[in-house]
């Protein structure tokens, strides 16, 4: 079953409480849930921020940007073209 925006909210906000006071077990409910390290816990706050932009409906679009890179020799004329 898939969450409401505000149970994910509310997943956020004790995820973001339990890490800024240094403890790794976390109450959602009537589970609870222990992590590893403060970098898992900021995984899943990643993932449940995403997740929360895709039910609002504010989710960036990817782009991806490319760059060509030359060795520095600027532009060669093709071959037969020299007297242009």
């Amino acid at each position: 079953m898939a969450m409401t925006a505000d149970q994910i909210q509310a997943r956020i906000d004790t995820l973001q409480a339990a890490r800024d006071s240094g403890v790794l077990m976390v109450r959602h409910g009537l589970d609870y849930v222990t992590y590893k390290s403060t970098v898992e816990m900021d995984q899943t706050l990643k993932r449940l921020k995403a997740q929360l932009a895709a039910v609002l409906g504010t989710a960036k679009p990817r782009v991806n940007y490319t760059v060509q890179k030359t060795k520095g020799y600027g532009f060669r004329r093709p071959f037969g073209f020299d007297d242009v």
